[in-house]
């Protein structure tokens, strides 16, 4: 896990600041970055309290980090508003 929030960090943080207008899609990147972050998920794993359950789910908000800062890079915002919604 310690990796995989390096990544996650390191996603969220190349992707530039859209100015003074918050935007809902970096907004959305944050909360998932922030989900993946969580102490919590290292804290079930370190005590095996449903360790496979807390792996996935960081997993799964890393791998959403990726996709929208991909996304992002790539100016394709209705491809990231479009994921967003699904």
């Amino acid at each position: 896990l310690v990796a995989l929030n390096a990544r996650v960090q390191k996603a969220l943080l190349s992707v530039p600041p859209a100015g003074p207008v918050r935007d809902p899609l970096r907004d959305a990147l944050a909360q998932e970055a922030l989900l993946a972050l969580s102490s919590d998920w290292a804290f079930m794993v370190t005590k095996d309290s449903a360790a496979g359950y807390a792996r996935d789910r960081a997993h799964t908000h890393a791998a959403r980090v990726d996709e929208l800062a991909a996304l992002l890079h790539a100016g394709r915002r209705a491809a990231a508003e479009h994921r967003l919604r699904a």
